[in-house]
């Protein structure tokens, strides 16, 4: 049995038919392979941004719709799982909410020192229906930022003045303990001493420290009817900061601290301005905070 074998015009001898085999070759290239190929390139495209725009998607949604347990309309925006962990806060810090509820007035000045994303900020401005002034103050610039978005996605801008700076007792460049770069995060302090670095993390910023008195000497902010502090240790170094100015203004009617392990030196410097302790607990019946007020509110 015989086979003819058909050569291709590419191995023929004649001139001619190669030449027509590489024309309708590029042909064929250009009208089915090159198309494939773009396609591909394309599609190859999508498939590896997809994760990021998903990922953008899935922000903006939880922006949107993730808000403060609370009867008060306060939206919060999240990035990572600890900006939900934060958003949860009127759940953590019951205290700190009837608190604010219960000396907080309309027309007040109010002083977040320690502000992170603005859980206590915003709960006061929409408690008190926007009729006050907050300054909040983060110097974590990554905090900051989340600070800042929650501060518009509440339409408070005109209420809350957030302030990208370290408050302490000294003006000078300090550098600013950090236990993580992501917002959010807590237990970064000026005090190395209290920082419990999470995964080793040993990294600082450089920042500005400024004291509560320059600040209303030199900048002219409105001086402060209530001010809570949370600066992981370094507490009644802010305090002390605000001893010309701030602390003998019989304006100032309340200061709530988180517990730490300066309570006793915040007592005794607090008594010398006519400041009394008030008892506070957690729903647990434990101790989250230490409250002061002035003397003449505890007959009101």
């Amino acid at each position: 049995m015989k086979y003819k074998v058909r050569l291709s015009w590419h191995n023929s001898e004649n001139i001619w038919k190669i030449k027509l085999a590489r024309y309708f070759s590029r042909l064929f290239s250009y009208i089915y392979i090159k198309p494939l190929e773009n396609i591909g390139i394309i599609l190859g495209m999508i498939f590896s941004k997809m994760p990021l725009y998903l990922s953008f998607s899935l922000k903006q949604s939880l922006q949107l719709t993730t808000k403060m347990p609370l009867t008060l309309d306060i939206k919060v925006a999240v990035d990572r799982r600890t900006d939900y962990i934060r958003a949860q806060f009127c759940n953590k810090e019951r205290s700190t909410c009837q608190w604010i509820e219960k000396y907080y007035k309309k027309g007040d000045v109010i002083y977040d020192v320690g502000a992170n994303i603005g859980a206590v900020s915003l709960i006061s401005a929409i408690y008190l229906e926007k009729d006050c002034l907050v300054y909040a103050f983060e110097p974590l610039p990554s905090t900051f930022s989340m600070l800042f978005k929650n501060v518009m996605i509440n339409n408070c801008d005109k209420v809350i003045i957030p302030l990208n700076i370290a408050l302490s007792d000294k003006v000078e460049i300090n550098q600013f303990n950090l236990t993580s770069i992501e917002s959010g995060t807590s237990g970064h302090s000026l005090d190395k001493v209290n920082i419990k670095p999470l995964k080793d993390l040993n990294k600082s910023l450089t920042v500005f420290t400024q004291t509560l008195d320059n600040l209303v000497r030199s900048y002219h902010i409105n001086p402060p009817n209530h001010i809570k502090i949370d600066v992981d240790g370094v507490d009644y170094e802010v305090l002390m900061g605000g001893k010309k100015n701030i602390l003998n203004n019989p304006a100032l009617k309340t200061i709530l601290i988180e517990k730490n392990g300066k309570e006793n030196q915040i007592r005794s410097l607090l008594k010398k301005y006519d400041f009394v302790e008030v008892e506070l607990k957690s729903n647990k019946g434990k101790y989250e905070n230490i409250g002061f007020t002035r003397n003449y509110l505890q007959n009101q």
